[in-house]
């Protein structure tokens, strides 16, 4: 009778820690992080690349800003971004997209991007400077007429202090995978 009982016990608790295991897999890969490295205008910035459901939903929410320093931390727990980081919103086709200041600590100006396959050039489409975490629930589109399939925000300042507009800056991402989007 020991023998069947610890035999099940043992079962029962493998049982639970791949249960376990499967549930929080999704929640830990949820938040790791690709980057890019992207130019805007004549400022290299390192962006995080958020490309999926989850990963846009999450953006910067809950990430701190340390702008003595030029990069942050992609550690989960505590993330920080620093002075030269972003994020980098990836969508597969053109169109309006909203975003939000859920959980945001600070600033932020936000550029919307269109890409197109015959260029590796990117266009900024639309923008918006110095976006504060208390306008939450407010959403920041681009308008409907300037369709878009990126999306990049940086602290607040950035726009500003690097002269940055929709009729004279390029943006170059190197990364493969992000041209034709």
């Amino acid at each position: 009778m020991f023998k069947i009982g610890s035999s099940l016990l043992g079962i029962v608790v493998v049982i639970i820690i791949f249960v376990f295991l499967q549930d929080n897999r999704d929640r830990i890969d949820a938040f790791t992080y690709s980057t890019v490295e992207a130019k805007v205008g004549n400022e290299t910035v390192t962006l995080r690349i958020a490309d999926t459901e989850k990963l846009r939903m999450k953006g910067l929410s809950g990430t701190k800003y340390d702008s003595s320093s030029q990069y942050g931390s992609l550690d989960e727990r505590k993330p920080v971004l620093g002075s030269k980081e972003g994020m980098l919103f990836l969508f597969d086709t053109n169109g309006t997209y909203s975003l939000w200041m859920k959980d945001m600590l600070f600033s932020i100006d936000m550029l919307w991007l269109q890409s197109t396959v015959s260029s590796s050039d990117i266009k900024i489409v639309h923008f918006v400077e110095h976006v504060d975490p208390d306008t939450y629930p407010e959403l920041f589109s681009n308008p409907p007429d300037t369709k878009a399939n990126m999306v990049i925000e940086v602290p607040a300042g950035f726009i500003r202090s690097n002269n940055i507009s929709t009729s004279t800056t390029i943006v170059k991402i190197q990364n493969d995978r992000i041209h034709g989007r």
